[in-house]
């Protein structure tokens, strides 16, 4: 029987998930400014969904560490007990970057969506 760290796999997607919760905030902000979206907000999640599975463990790519850890999760049954301090330092630091620009880049493109009229305040 195959035995999986399901602690290490609900750490790493409640962690990794942040990077893209920031991602949806900022792909959110854009169309808040503009109505006719949907074609150009398909593209880019098509993009994104690109780059991250393409791309292995980088700082500048959503979600890419928690791919790569839940990768040698489910293959080698891995824990996150054999990953050095410095690479789940830029684990985390990975999510936090990418959810707290998208949470300034939401702050940032709702401001500018309510002096436009685009959304009404509370």
């Amino acid at each position: 029987m195959y035995n999986l760290h399901i602690g290490t796999f609900i750490i790493t997607i409640t962690i990794g998930i942040f990077s893209l919760y920031g991602i949806g905030l900022i792909l959110t902000s854009i169309s808040l400014l503009t109505k006719e979206i949907n074609l150009l907000l398909a593209i880019v999640k098509i993009a994104v969904l690109y780059i991250i599975i393409k791309f292995d463990a980088n700082i500048l790519i959503p979600f890419s560490y928690a791919k790569s850890i839940l990768t040698e999760l489910i293959l080698n049954n891995k824990s996150l007990s054999v990953y050095p301090l410095g690479y789940l330092i830029m684990f985390v630091l990975n999510s936090l970057l990418f959810f707290l620009f998208g949470v300034f880049c939401f702050k940032y493109v709702e401001k500018i969506a309510l002096k436009k009229g685009n959304i009404t305040g509370y």
